[in-house]
């Protein structure tokens, strides 16, 4: 099975597979898609194959069953074209039954673990912050609808709308000439008229008015903007140019910038908010609590630290939990599926290093109530 993208229902199917030998390869990819980048991807992945296979033998795989288990990514290692066509990262997950990976937009450290389980801590911040927005590339002549996630890009038609002003306002050559005659006013009162009818089209395709939507266009107009749309969810900045000059993917890396700066500005509210409830019963940094309420959808944002491990069991229906010095047969990490299920339940994660970590563990959580 193949994807360029990954959900969090992805996530949360990966994270039930369980066997004997689960491989998770992380790896970070060229994606120029000249013929060295393409070889440069193929070598790396070949090399860690090999370290896949060390692996597996260590771990008392025969030979011969090495070669059954591998036999989905040496095909893949084959397929010029699909690494020609990269992004910045990539990530497989082999078990018995399970072949899967994806492409994404965040580059990995290279990494090759073969557990009872996937390894799935370095997807985690593929979710953090919002985790999709919009994208209005305005031009007098263009407008374009682009539907975002961190890790994908894609252009919505605008059905409902006038391709560009000009056939929305019916100006003709003459008119057009008078105004850039007559001064910014007539300009002005077009704009706005324009994005009135813009507004209308919108309304259909964003459904959820608390999604980020940013402004891509030449300055003059982004105020303008400001002032006519309903959206309560445009940001306070834009993306400052004529759209057309860009490509979607630039307006993706240039919009995401601007997203990940948001981000990281609500992140440190998020921290804030910890500090001020810890001790209150709102707060916890004790995985005993944090696990549960992950659960039961109690969780609005948790922090962890990546690279940090904590092994043992949960059973949701007893409520019982069980942590172990190290990892043991039948042991999940107990950092990833607090994660998971808060994702799963509408809630924020976020990855902080050690450094910056609040709270006195691998994770801490606010709670909803």
């Amino acid at each position: 099975m193949t994807a360029t993208t990954i959900t969090l229902e992805e996530l949360k199917n990966l994270m039930a597979c369980e066997g004997a030998f689960c491989l998770s390869l992380y790896m970070p990819t060229q994606w120029q898609g000249t013929g060295t980048d393409t070889q440069q991807n193929q070598i790396r992945f070949k090399n860690m194959i090999r370290k896949a296979e060390d692996q597996l033998l260590e771990s008392g795989m025969k030979v011969s069953d090495i070669k059954i288990f591998l036999h989905p990514a040496q095909e893949l290692l084959s397929d010029a074209v699909f690494w020609k066509n990269q992004s910045k990262g990539f990530a497989l997950f082999l078990a018995d039954g399970t072949f899967k990976y994806f492409k994404t937009l965040r580059s990995f450290n290279e990494t090759v673990l073969l557990s009872k389980q996937f390894h799935l801590k370095p997807l985690i911040p593929l979710f953090e912050g919002a985790t999709s927005f919009f994208i209005l590339a305005f031009s007098q002549n263009n407008v374009r609808l682009i539907r975002c996630t961190g890790q994908t890009a894609q252009e919505t038609i605008l059905s409902e709308a006038p391709t560009n002003m000009n056939e929305a306002l019916n100006l003709d050559t003459f008119e057009k000439r008078r105004q850039r005659h007559t001064g910014g006013e007539d300009v002005k009162a077009n704009l706005h008229l324009y994005f009135q009818i813009l507004d209308k089209a919108l309304k259909i395709h964003i459904t959820d008015r608390q999604t980020p939507l940013l402004f891509a266009g030449v300055d003059y107009a982004f105020p303008i903007f400001r002032e006519t749309t309903t959206f309560p969810a445009v940001t306070d900045r834009h993306i400052s140019g004529n759209p057309e000059d860009m490509s979607i993917e630039e307006l993706h890396q240039k919009g995401l910038l601007i997203i990940e700066d948001i981000h990281g500005k609500a992140l440190e509210e998020a921290k804030n908010q910890y500090r001020q409830h810890a001790g209150t019963g709102h707060a916890s940094d004790n995985l005993r609590e944090i696990v549960p309420a992950a659960f039961h959808g109690r969780v609005s944002l948790l922090f962890m630290t990546p690279g940090i491990e904590r092994w043992g069991a949960y059973d949701p229906r007893s409520g019982e939990i069980r942590f172990s010095e190290k990892e043991q047969q039948g042991d999940v990490d107990l950092v990833d599926l607090a994660a998971i299920h808060t994702l799963m339940n509408g809630g924020a994660v976020h990855t902080l290093n050690v450094q910056e970590m609040v709270g006195n563990d691998a994770a801490a959580a606010l709670f909803r109530y």
